[in-house]
């Protein structure tokens, strides 16, 4: 971070931070957003009203939980039955893949947001096996290497050798 505005300093370059420092955090190294707010070295811009969500009732439900009114915020989804609960794990992963390919069908995005990365994994096999058995996707899998962090403690980082 220090290098890029000493960057945009000698270029006479404007730096925006987007973020949201409440929400997900970044790692130790890459928290630098959070750490310029707490210190003042940045001014913030905020976003006062929400837009994004049409229904009265789920957009008061989504400012609950903004304004950091957790119970208050789940209460108003439960009211307007935006929460739905399934105990059984293959009727849960079954509902949540049959909602996917009905707003896929009606070119709809989604977002399936799980508690754990093993159901995150659970639940994308089973959306990308019923994609495929309805020709959405190619039957075939293709393979990609790809780099992955092994979260190292900062005091393992100097010793290459022992990871």
């Amino acid at each position: 971070m220090h290098w890029l505005l000493n960057y945009a300093e000698r270029n006479q370059a404007r730096v925006i931070l987007s973020g949201d420092a409440r929400q997900h955090h970044a790692v130790e190294r890459g928290d630098a957003l959070r750490v310029l707010e707490e210190h003042g070295a940045v001014r913030q811009a905020g976003l006062s009203t929400i837009y994004r969500q049409q229904a009265h009732e789920v957009r008061a439900a989504v400012q609950d939980l903004a304004d950091g009114k957790t119970v208050a915020g789940f209460d108003k989804f439960e009211l307007a039955g935006a929460i739905h609960e399934v105990e059984d794990k293959e009727e849960r992963l079954a509902r949540i893949t049959e909602l996917y390919l009905e707003g896929s069908a009606q070119k709809k995005s989604s977002l399936i947001v799980a508690p754990t990365h093993a159901e995150a994994r659970t639940i994308a096999a089973g959306v990308r096996a019923a994609m495929k058995k309805n020709g959405l996707l190619a039957k075939e899998d293709h393979v990609f290497s790809r780099l992955e962090g092994i979260d190292l403690t900062e005091s393992q980082r100097p010793d290459p050798i022992g990871f």
